[in-house]
């Protein structure tokens, strides 16, 4: 093959709302979330790049420019607008409809920096691994949402 790609990241087949497993992920992304959210942000600062002509050993990538910080703060709070509604989803106080509907549809949650997430998460640095598979379960039912 020309480009590998990795096997995707195990996933529960449905969330299991208010199960230990999710509810520890809820506790992390709410414990975590303002390094979180400047993560996120970070990566699809990153990955608008171009990618490096050069080698990677011989090249050292400029960062990626910074936004101004009233910008920052607003796309910080946006980002955890959504951390928030997946958190929702994972306790039970809302469905994945619901939770998608929170923060504008599943269009909006597609096109932010959350919808990711999934792929991002490793354990256990970050959670467990059960943890890791309600959250992506989450996710992707969030994700799944046809758009109204």
């Amino acid at each position: 093959p020309l480009k590998y790609y990795p096997p995707l990241p195990p996933a529960a087949a449905k969330v299991t709302a208010g199960s230990e497993a999710a509810l520890e992920a809820a506790w992390k992304l709410a414990e975590r979330r303002k390094a979180l959210a400047s993560f996120l942000l970070r990566k699809r600062r990153e990955a608008a790049l171009p990618p490096p002509t050069r080698h990677w050993k011989t090249v050292a990538r400029r960062a990626p420019e910074v936004p101004v910080e009233e910008d920052a703060a607003q796309e910080i709070v946006r980002v955890e607008r959504h951390l928030l509604a997946l958190a929702s989803v994972l306790t039970g106080h809302l469905t994945p409809v619901e939770g998608a509907m929170a923060v504008g549809g599943a269009a909006v949650l597609r096109s932010g920096e959350v919808a990711g997430l999934g792929g991002l998460v490793g354990t256990p640095r970050d959670m467990t691994a059960a943890a890791a598979m309600e959250l992506r379960a989450a996710l992707r039912e969030m994700l799944m949402i046809p758009d109204q």
